[in-house]
C-alpha cells in the first residue's frame, strides 16, 4: 500500500496529470504528455508525486513545453539509469529486510516506533552524500542523510508496512541549534488518527541519546517550533499517542516530577527524560524544575547533573552524577 495524501490535495483535473507523471517517471519516459497545467501548478504536482512516492528518487527537476492544443509535455531530468534505480531499490529493501520481518505483525503504533528507532539508530544527519542526502538512497543505503531524505525513507518504510503516512515540508526551529531552517518531517495515521512525527529532530537533539520529543504530536504541539508549508489536508487533533504520554512520562504536577526523580535515583537510575504539560509560562515551569533538581542533589550523595532542555516542547533530559 502506497498512501498518496498529497495527491488528495490536488483538484480532480490535476490528479490526471499526477497519475501520468507518476507512471511516466516510474517508466523513465523522456516525454510525458499531460493536460494543460501552468508552470506553477506543474511544479506543485511534480513535488506531490515525489513526496508521495519516495521510490522515485532519481528525479527532482523537469523541463516542459506547452502545445497548441492546450496540452503540456513534461520532460523529467533523471539522475541515473533505470538499472541503477532498480539496484538502489533492491539494496534498500535488503537493508530493511530485518526490520520489515520484525514489524510485519506489530500494531500500527509499534510499527511506527520500530521505524523511528531504526532510522534514529541507523542514519546520521549529514550532507556528505550530495543529492542522495535528500532521498532514500542516502538514508537507507549509506546511512547518511538530511531531514528530507530521512522523512522520505520513513514514508518508504511505512508504505512497505501498510501504515498511512506522508512527507511534510516547512520550516522549524532546531532545538539544538536554536535557529529556524527549512525542514521536512512526517505525518502518520495511527489507529485512525493523524500525528506529526519528526525523526530527524529526535535523532539530533542530543548526541548518542534516543529521544521521542516529536513522536506523535498534534497540530498545536508541532506549531511551537514548526511552520507547515506543504502538507496534505489532514488534521492532527489528538496527542494521546505521544510517546511520553503513552509511557507515563508527562509530569502534570511538581510532586510527580520530584517523586519520580527521587524514587529513581534511590534505585540507582541516573538518566531521566521527562516532559512537562503544555503551560503558558514555560520559563517559570523550567525554573521550578531547576529548583527540584537542586533539592534532590542537596539531599543525596550525587555530585551534580547535566541537563538537556527542549524549551519548545518542554522536555528535560537529566543525567545525575
Amino acid at each position: 500500500m502506497r498512501s498518496e495524501l498529497h495527491k488528495q490535495n490536488l483538484p480532480l483535473n490535476e490528479r490526471v496529470a499526477y497519475d501520468r507523471l507518476r507512471k511516466g517517471i516510474a517508466d523513465f519516459q523522456q516525454s510525458i504528455k499531460l493536460p494543460f497545467v501552468s508552470d506553477k501548478n506543474l511544479t506543485a504536482i511534480y513535488n506531490a508525486v515525489l513526496y508521495d512516492h519516495p521510490e522515485l528518487f532519481y528525479t527532482t527537476e523537469f523541463r516542459y513545453t506547452t502545445g497548441k492544443l492546450l496540452s503540456t509535455t513534461c520532460s523529467p531530468v533523471y539522475t541515473c539509469s533505470p538499472a541503477f534505480a532498480k539496484e538502489g531499490i533492491k539494496k534498500a529493501m535488503e537493508r530493511l529486510k530485518g526490520l520489515l520481518n520484525i514489524a510485519a505483525n506489530l500494531s500500527e503504533y509499534e510499527k511506527e516506533l520500530a521505524v523511528h528507532d531504526f532510522l534514529c539508530r541507523e542514519v546520521r544527519y549529514s550532507t556528505e552524500m550530495g543529492k542522495d542526502a535528500y532521498n532514500i538512497i542516502g538514508a537507507l543505503i549509506y546511512g547518511a542523510s538530511v531531514c528530507e531524505g530521512i522523512a522520505k525513507a520513513a514514508k518508504f518504510i511505512f508504505d512497505q508496512l501498510e501504515v498511512e503516512s506522508c512527507v511534510v515540508g516547512g520550516e522549524a526551529k532546531n532545538p539544538s541549534l536554536r535557529r529556524e531552517e527549512k525542514h521536512a518531517w512526517n505525518i502518520v495515521r495511527i489507529n485512525g488518527d493523524h500525528y506529526h512525527l519528526d525523526i530527524t529532530f529526535d535523532n539530533t537533539i542530543r548526541k548518542n541519546t534516543l529521544r521521542y520529543d516529536y513522536f506523535n504530536l498534534s497540530d498545536n504541539e508541532i506549531s511551537y517550533d514548526h511552520t507547515i508549508i506543504e502538507k496534505p489536508n489532514v488534521k492532527c487533533e489528538k496527542n494521546e499517542l505521544h510517546y511520553y504520554r503513552v509511557n507515563n512520562l508527562v509530569m502534570n504536577k511538581q510532586k510527580d516530577f520530584s517523586d519520580l526523580l527521587k524514587s529513581g535515583t534511590k534505585k540507582g537510575q541516573r538518566n531521566f527524560v521527562l516532559k512537562l504539560p503544555d503551560v503558558a509560562d514555560k520559563k517559570g515551569a523550567a525554573g521550578k524544575v531547576m529548583k527540584i533538581l537542586e533539592e534532590i542533589l542537596n539531599s543525596s550523595s550525587m555530585s551534580g547533573y547535566e541537563i538537556s532542555y527542549n524549551e519548545y516542547q518542554l522536555v528535560f533530559e537529566i543525567d545525575f552524577k
